[in-house]
């Protein structure tokens, strides 16, 4: 299987079980099974911890776990199919993510709602009809300064 395809089933599963954990596991339960998966241990220990957290689980909730344990199982198997190259590029993406994470942090609490606006807005897509001075460029390059 391609990596790209990969990753876009990762991406969808995760969604799934985060929604449908959310949804039917307690925060503090949802937390654990998600800790047990931070270490560097091999999958198959993660998972031993995972049953032995989820052991007293209920029956939906331990469903919920399996759903969980399904994508890490997915995500393992993507990151073993990516060059050194992607996982060094992913993992600076991932740095510059908690750097402008923590950045925005420090925008007042009545400017986030601007400044979210300034830094994510697009136009509308039927502005940029053929041939307008707005395909041109994209919004970003179109508006380079806050003055």
């Amino acid at each position: 299987m391609k990596p790209q395809f990969l990753i876009a089933v990762s991406i969808v599963f995760l969604t799934l079980a985060s929604t449908y954990a959310y949804e039917n596991l307690s925060n503090d339960k949802y937390q654990a099974v998600l800790k047990a998966y931070t270490g560097t241990e091999k999958l198959d220990e993660k998972n031993k911890k995972v049953d032995e957290i989820s052991k007293d689980y209920t029956e939906s909730e331990k469903k919920i776990v399996e759903s969980i344990k399904a994508f890490f199982k997915l995500r393992a198997k993507a990151i073993s199919t990516i060059s050194t190259e992607t996982k060094d590029i992913l993992h600076e993406i991932k740095e510059l993510r908690n750097k402008q994470k923590a950045a925005f942090a420090r925008v007042s609490a009545s400017d986030k709602k601007a400044a979210k606006f300034l830094l994510f807005a697009k136009p509308p897509n039927h502005v940029n009809t053929p041939g307008s001075p707005a395909t041109t460029q994209s919004p970003d390059e179109a508006v380079d300064d806050f003055s």
